[in-house]
């Protein structure tokens, strides 16, 4: 996979959750790809829900409750989301 795709893929992702984050009323305008989504995005569980739904519109795919909830960092949802659309 290219670097190219791969910085696509994340950059998607990050979209996602400035989405929510200003969705959600949040002041937090940047994030490392290491942050917590809980801990340091401060998402409730509507919040992760909903980003979940705007990952998989944005991509096309599907992510099932189970593999959400191990998801725990911005990174890691961006190594899924890789994962489920490598061509």
């Amino acid at each position: 996979m290219s670097t190219i795709y791969q910085g696509s893929v994340a950059e998607r992702v990050r979209q996602c959750v400035r989405l929510q984050l200003t969705t959600a009323g949040s002041e937090i305008e940047d994030f490392p790809n290491d942050a917590s989504i809980v801990g340091d995005l401060k998402f409730d569980s509507l919040d992760v829900v909903e980003f979940t739904i705007a990952v998989e519109d944005e991509f096309g795919i599907e992510i099932d409750d189970d593999q959400m909830a191990e998801l725990t960092t911005v990174q890691q949802v961006i190594d899924l989301v890789t994962a489920k659309v490598r061509p």
